[in-house]
């Protein structure tokens, strides 16, 4: 194979790594474009620069443990970069400058990439998956002009709803105790939003639907079935796929 074939598919295969930042990414943004009921080439954008960066940072581990593929790191960030150029041209200041907070992270997540006791941690992790979520938020902010607070609303249902699975990711690793409080938790603040959004009009009541799975997070958090990682990879996988679905179809656009 040919030295740039090669140096492709390092980076194709770099780019992979992160299965659960993909799921949490690609969703995020999808059920954000969804809610937003827009068409604006400012708002289809954010889901290539989502996907750009879920790429980098699969790359961020390959380049700083194996000191290759820089090129495909600095490629996919400069990709992301101009596909988000448009929406933060358009997105309120508040909300623009929320998003930038995810600029030192990824340059911190960066500098200790090498370091799997850091990039594996739950607090790296989570706050990962907070940022990523952010994605269903920001169409809704920038077809939606000031709507500031439903962003908001959306980031916050999303955010909290990818937390149960990144709990359940590690409780057959150590068994904690404070794990299966923190999904139980984590799970049952999921479908008190839920409830507010459907309560208040934020979301059609038939988005309840989407709070059997939800729920579910609570009760596996106890009884865990004896599953390989990938088949809970698998189930993780669809749930958000089914949330997301419900939530985002059964969202009301426009400012609250």
């Amino acid at each position: 194979m040919s030295r740039p074939g090669e140096w492709l598919r390092s980076a194709f295969r770099g780019a992979w790594g992160e299965h659960g930042a993909w799921v949490v990414g690609l969703v995020s943004a999808s059920a954000g474009l969804v809610m937003a009921r827009s068409l604006e080439p400012a708002v289809l954008l954010l889901l290539p620069a989502v996907a750009f960066v879920v790429a980098a940072k699969g790359l961020a581990t390959r380049v700083r443990r194996s000191r290759t593929g820089l090129p495909g790191l600095t490629l996919m960030a400069a990709g992301a970069a101009a596909c988000a150029v448009p929406a933060g041209l358009k997105i309120p200041l508040v909300l623009g400058s929320l998003a930038a907070a995810a600029l030192p992270f990824s340059l911190l997540y960066f500098w200790v990439a090498d370091s799997p006791r850091w990039t594996r941690s739950l607090a790296v992790e989570l706050l990962g998956t907070l940022l990523l979520a952010s994605s269903a938020g920001l169409p809704i902010a920038v077809a939606g002009g000031g709507a500031c607070r439903e962003a908001i609303c959306a980031w916050a249902f999303f955010g909290v709803a990818y937390i149960p699975g990144v709990l359940r990711a590690r409780i057959p690793k150590t068994h904690q105790v404070s794990l299966r409080i923190a999904c139980t938790f984590a799970a049952t603040a999921s479908l008190g939003l839920l409830a507010a959004y459907a309560f208040l009009g934020v979301a059609a009541w038939w988005s309840l639907l989407a709070a059997a799975p939800i729920a579910k997070e609570a009760y596996r958090a106890w009884r865990m079935p004896d599953w390989s990682t990938r088949a809970l990879g698998l189930n993780l996988t669809l749930k958000a796929l089914f949330v997301a679905a419900v939530v985002s179809l059964a969202w009301h656009p426009g400012p609250m």
